[in-house]
Parts: structure tokens; C-alpha cells; sequence
């Protein structure tokens, strides 16, 4: 077991997609994998996730590279379509100093099925 960890940062889909490039290119040079521990937070989590589960760097950049020329191109995945004003409204209804009761988490969780999902 090596003292190494592999640590990625936060940085929305550009954090994701410079990170899967990052590591495309130590997987190139050799340096794959280096460490036995990885920690990711917001859009690290995304990779670091995808390359805990053993997914090649180079096809996971890739991958990034072609999601990027569909949103381009205008053939992208759905967008959410969610009313945030109807978000908006549920959340000024949570309790400040006491648990979420168990119907506005119905209702958020109705909200999020309206959404269309994307990959």
C-alpha cells in the first residue's frame, strides 16, 4: 500500500472535463494508478467516482470530449426543464430549527421526477 492519494477539486462540468483530461494524460505518461486513496468534492466527486469504479481515463476524456461537440452542436441531453419558482416554494417552506417534515420531501422528490434525466 503506496502513502499516495489522488485529491480532485470542485469546478462544475469545465472541473470534470479538465480533470478526465488531466488524468488522461498521466494515465499516458505512466503515472496510473499512483495512489490507493481517492477523494473528490462536487464535480471531483464525479471522477473520482468514475475512476474508483475502474473506468479507463482515456476513454472516460474521451467521452467528456463528445458530450461537449452534442451540447455544441445542440444535440445535447434535455434540458431539466424544472420551475425553479416551484423549488423556490417548497424550500421557503422548510423549518429552520426543526426536521424537514415528511411531506415537503414528498413534494421535492415529486419535483425532481418532473425533470426530465439526463445522463
Amino acid at each position: 500500500m503506496s502513502d499516495k492519494a489522488l485529491v480532485l477539486g470542485g469546478g462544475g462540468l469545465v472541473g470534470i472535463a479538465w480533470e478526465a483530461g488531466v488524468l488522461a494524460g498521466l494515465a499516458a505518461e505512466g503515472v496510473w494508478p499512483a495512489w490507493d486513496l481517492i477523494v473528490g468534492t462536487s464535480a471531483g466527486s464525479f471522477v473520482g467516482a468514475a475512476m474508483a469504479q475502474g473506468q479507463d481515463p482515456e476513454s472516460y476524456a474521451q467521452a467528456q470530449i463528445a458530450a461537449g461537440r452534442l451540447e455544441q452542436a445542440g444535440d445535447g441531453p434535455p434540458a431539466m426543464n424544472l420551475d425553479p419558482s416551484r423549488f423556490v416554494a417548497i424550500y421557503m417552506k422548510m423549518p429552520v430549527d426543526a426536521e424537514a417534515p415528511m411531506e415537503l420531501l414528498k413534494e421535492f422528490g415529486a419535483l425532481s421526477k418532473s425533470g426530465a434525466v439526463v445522463p
